[in-house]
């Protein structure tokens, strides 16, 4: 029986010795990382397969439908009731403004508002945007009238704002007719087939 040399035995030992720390270093590591996972909220992963998603797809461009039907009706229908809000109403700076005008009278096209708290103070800024008769035939503008809490009251013209107000509600007016009759038309065809 041979024995080992020294040198060998020595360095088997001291390669026992490394990796004991080595081993302990690395059980205490997996320890803190399996720790600091579990204290981290794990985010729950979605996927979807091709089905799942063409249908949710299909969902969104019927909604989408439903708001590009809907959409014009109620362009439509806001014009009357910022009408009959203004006549009810009227905002005395508007009406001081537009005196400016004589012989005319308003209709309310839009109106909007604005307010704002800073550390300097409340800051607000009122909008009201009008269309006189019989002055609309001669010279088609919108009047807008724009008061601040900082500033004087202005008042503006525009006629793109007019021509472009006139091409959208007589578009959304078109639309809305059309959808009306092509309604009553399949009503009336579901009622002669069922007579």
């Amino acid at each position: 029986m041979e024995m080992e040399p020294r040198k060998t035995r020595k360095t088997r030992k001291i390669g026992q010795c490394l990796t004991i720390p080595f081993q302990a270093l690395a059980i205490k590591e997996g320890f803190r990382h399996s720790l600091a996972s579990m204290r981290q909220p794990r985010l729950a992963s979605i996927t979807f397969d091709d089905g799942s998603v063409s249908a949710l797809f299909r969902w969104w461009l019927r909604g989408m439908g439903w708001i590009l039907r809907i959409a014009p009706f109620c362009f439509v229908l806001a014009l009357p009731v910022v009408i009959v809000c203004d006549r009810f109403s009227p905002w005395p700076v508007a009406i001081d403004a537009l005196f400016a005008y004589p012989g005319q009278s308003r209709v309310c096209v839009g109106n909007s508002s604005s307010s704002e708290s800073t550390p300097d103070g409340h800051h607000w800024s009122v909008q009201r945007s009008f269309v006189l008769f019989p002055r609309v035939f001669t010279s088609p503008s919108v009047i807008v009238v724009t008061a601040t809490d900082s500033a004087a009251v202005t008042i503006e013209e525009s006629r793109s704002f007019f021509w472009f107000l006139f091409v959208a509600y007589t578009l959304a007016l078109i639309y809305c007719v059309r959808l009306v009759t092509i309604f009553r038309s399949k009503r009336h065809a579901q009622s002669n087939a069922t007579a």
